[in-house]
């Protein structure tokens, strides 16, 4: 850490034979090193022993920073003042707490080290060394300690209760680092006399698909423009080059008898809780023909649309929808552009480490299937067997190869969107997942699956229409996902208790299928529910103040996160770019 206290290099040492290996992970330049699927796997896993030399300040960090909660952390500084029955408060070094355990080496390169330089790049060979050196001999000394399974848990409680809390803060905004970094490794070994030696420092890279998600994307458009008129797609191509705005566009719109035109999403001035203005980017002067409707039919073909009247793009994110008049004839489309966004589950990144079912709620448009998308590539990173209900192959891509951005998850396609209920439940007694994802839960069937199949112990994550949770509340097909919601008569002496004019109340009937719930308010801000079923309860109580958390994220990629009991935003008017 730096004089800031901030978490600048990670090293991770193990023992192949009589050979330390030490792996040194930069936390500042590169990211998905602290996402769940990667290095907290192993921190949170209570089966796994993490072995640290006074300990203290590394578990506040990961836990203030990254909301990770370290466990089985076995503190050497802790071990060595209860086997040898020392003070407690006593604070050993590295140094001398290897030589009480007759382990031959020493760190020397401690006094050569400037500890308020470790977030200036590049680190030096002295820092290197001496990082690698800090943790390589720390298994020989938990080898020679001997401790029993008994005096081993001990020692694991007294080095987690010995962290000091932090100070709560309440009700104002706190300032969270959630760089979630990719990472680097140096790779060194070390021989029986202590000497560090840099064997590798270009070990094969966690893939990074942030690097050509860009490219990608402008790639995936160019085959959406394809089965476009030219002058519409001219229109287009144009917007690649002036300004970028194909980058911020989500829908193209085709009417017939009317012009076509763009629909974006641009962004905000920093300061604002609403991100994104949208805009409308006319295409053309001129309005569309029958024909021009015909011939995006024909370049589609009118076979590959579904019964719902939805259909993708081979190897692409995007979805076509078409509109029909009531003699069944096509008369326009509806063109949602897909991506994929790396690093867009940053905010929620300790929820999807806790193993939590979580609800996202949000207006269409809002970004609630890349979301998906991105959180199914983050689990199934973990070694979680993920499966995806693909409602209009909108998640993975038409195809029957899943798009690359959903990583390891496999996914289940809807033949029929009135069958999807089935589909859920077809899921988990075939292909046995761990975590099921499910993209517009929407009618009582499909929340009634959900339901059935949260208490089959399956985790969900699983999205619904609204803006916030009331409306789900309110909504009689949908509030069975929050345990349903029915009429009581309470006595004379319970409503007065409770300070109530009616005897008739609302209450919640069962648990919720899920355990918390997120509103996802704009691109980048999001409120959280962290205990789903106490919102609800507050909820149909009429309790004004409910449990709230809204984070944001900054431009600057940092994370704040403000405790609240409400939260408004007022979104911009529509605007009109006239061409």
């Amino acid at each position: 850490m730096d004089n800031g206290a901030d978490i600048c290099l990670i090293q991770v040492g193990v023992k192949k034979g009589e050979r330390r290996v030490v792996y040194l992970f930069d936390v500042l330049e590169f990211s998905e090193i602290m996402e769940p699927g990667n290095l907290p796997r192993i921190l949170v896993n209570s089966n796994v022993i993490k072995v640290i030399h006074d300990g203290r300040q590394d578990y506040l960090r990961l836990q203030s920073d990254y909301k990770i909660e370290m466990a089985a952390m076995f503190d050497t500084q802790v071990a060595c003042t209860t086997l040898l029955k020392k003070n407690p408060l006593l604070q050993i070094g590295l140094n001398k707490m290897l030589e009480h355990f007759k382990v031959p080496f020493r760190n020397d390169a401690k006094d050569d080290v400037d500890h308020r330089a470790w977030a200036r790049r590049p680190l030096t060979d002295t820092q290197r060394s001496y990082a690698a050196q800090d943790v390589a001999y720390l298994l020989d000394a938990y080898e020679s300690m001997r401790t029993t399974s008994k005096i081993r848990n001990t020692i694991i409680e007294l080095s987690k209760a010995r962290v000091p809390k932090p100070e709560p803060v309440e009700a104002s905004p706190v300032s969270v680092l959630a760089k979630y970094p990719t990472p680097t490794r140096l790779f060194l070994s070390f021989t029986p006399t202590g000497e560090a030696i840099v064997e590798s420092t270009c070990f094969p890279p966690v893939e990074n698909i942030s690097a050509d998600a860009h490219t990608q994307d402008k790639t995936e458009r160019e085959l959406l423009y394809d089965v476009l008129p030219e002058p519409i797609r001219r229109a287009c191509q144009q917007r690649e080059v002036g300004g970028g705005f194909m980058d911020y566009a989500t829908e193209l719109i085709v009417d017939v008898g009317r012009v076509p035109f763009l629909r974006l999403m641009m962004p905000q001035p920093d300061d604002s809780d609403s991100p994104s203005i949208p805009l409308i980017s006319q295409l053309s002067r001129d309005a569309i023909a029958q024909s021009d409707i015909d011939d995006i039919l024909n370049r589609v073909r009118p076979e590959s649309f579904s019964n719902d009247n939805r259909c993708g793009l081979s190897g692409t994110l995007h979805r076509i929808s078409r509109k029909l008049n009531r003699q069944d004839k096509t008369i326009g489309f509806t063109m949602r552009i897909g991506r994929m966004v790396p690093g867009s589950t940053s905010l929620i990144a300790d929820l999807l480490a806790s193993k939590k079912s979580i609800l996202l709620i949000g207006c269409p448009g809002v970004g609630k299937t890349t979301l998906l998308r991105e959180i199914a590539r983050v689990i199934s990173s973990g070694g979680d067997a993920v499966e995806i209900i693909d409602t209009s192959n909108e998640i993975a891509g038409e195809g029957d190869v899943p798009h690359r951005s959903i990583g390891a998850a496999r996914r289940l396609m809807v033949a029929d969107r009135r069958q999807q209920h089935d589909v859920m439940i077809e899921a988990v007694q075939n292909h046995m997942p761990q975590c099921l994802i499910i993209d517009e839960i929407g009618t009582r069937k499909e929340a009634r699956a959900a339901t059935d199949i949260r208490h089959r112990g399956i985790r969900l994550i699983g999205t619904a229409h609204g803006t916030e949770l009331r409306q789900l509340v309110e909504n009689p097909e949908l509030n069975v996902l929050l345990g349903g919601v029915h009429t009581v008569i309470i006595g004379d002496d319970e409503a007065q208790r409770r300070k109530l004019r009616s005897k008739s109340v609302q209450e919640r009937m069962g648990p919720c299928a899920f355990d918390c719930a997120i509103e996802l308010r704009s691109l980048h801000a999001w409120v959280i529910h962290h205990d789903l079923a106490l919102s609800v309860d507050r909820l149909l109580s009429h309790q004004p103040d409910l449990p709230l958390e809204v984070r944001r994220m900054t431009p600057d990629r940092h994370m704040t996160i403000e405790k609240t009991s409400s939260f408004e935003i007022h979104p911009p008017a529509m605007s009109l770019v006239a061409e």
